[in-house]
Order: structure tokens, then C-alpha cells, then sequence
């Protein structure tokens, strides 16, 4: 799966990185699916990969079933998914991005972040971005 950024309106606020970290921090530890079930959602994931394989996470997490690496492949390939998901070697690349899971609910709250200031950038239109801009920067938010 290419690694480069997605050409938007709302360019600045896409973390491909991110994202990824959340998605490899789960494989690596799976426990950390209990911290961040509550604060990201499939839709707070940009890149439609990252969609799709954290739908699957979610869905063997309601089953009971363990969250790992095979899961997940058996999944994707289970619900024809696994090429849409960026493939079998994405999905290892992902499971080997990070070297610990302790972090994937910080990466995740980065996530939400994201998505939400798009869903702003979205919401209004693109031609008032540097307005959005310079009005969350004003309510403290510096990091678009």
C-alpha cells in the first residue's frame, strides 16, 4: 500500500502515521482495544484501509474473538475485504510498524482530533478553511 499522503482540502490535518501506529499498537498488544473502543470510531480513520481494518478489529472484538495478526487476515479474507484492506503484506507491515503498543490510546485520541477537524474543514466551506483555521487557532488548538 503506498505510504503517501492523500491529496485533499483538508491535506494538514491527515495523519497516515497515526493512524497506522493506532492500527499496529493493537496488533502488538491487544488490550489496548479496551482503551480506545470509546474514543475512535471506523469513521474517525481516513485512509479507507484503516477503516476497514479497524472494522474488522471491532467486529472480532463483539465475537470474543482474540484481535491479532491471523484474525485479522482471516477476516479481511473472510469477508473479501484483504485487498481493499491494502493486501496481506500491508497488514504485516502494519503488525511490525511500532515497536510497542503502549501508546495506541494517545494515538488514538490523535485520530479523533483528526477526523473531527476535518468533519470542520468539511463543514464549512473550503474556500474559508484559513477562516476555520484561524479560529480554532484562537480557541487554542494549534496543530492544524
Amino acid at each position: 500500500m503506498k505510504t503517501e499522503r492523500y491529496e485533499s482540502p483538508a491535506i494538514e490535518v491527515i495523519e497516515m502515521e497515526v493512524e497506522q501506529a493506532v492500527l499496529s499498537g493493537v496488533l502488538l498488544k491487544p488490550e489496548m482495544l479496551h482503551e480506545i473502543i470509546d474514543q475512535v470510531t471506523e469513521a474517525d480513520f481516513y485512509v479507507p484501509a484503516h477503516r476497514i481494518i479497524f472494522t474488522a478489529f471491532m467486529a472480532l472484538y463483539a465475537q470474543g474473538t482474540p484481535v491479532d495478526h491471523v484474525t485479522v487476515f482471516d477476516w479481511l479474507v473472510s469477508h473479501n475485504q484483504l485487498e481493499t484492506a491494502g493486501g496481506a503484506v500491508y497488514l504485516g507491515e502494519l503488525a511490525q510498524a511500532v515497536v510497542s503498543g503502549a501508546n495506541a490510546a494517545h494515538w488514538a485520541k490523535i485520530v479523533r482530533d483528526k477526523a473531527m477537524q476535518r468533519a470542520l474543514l468539511q463543514y464549512f466551506n473550503p474556500k474559508n478553511a484559513d477562516l476555520v483555521r484561524e479560529a480554532l487557532k484562537r480557541a487554542g488548538r494549534h496543530d492544524l
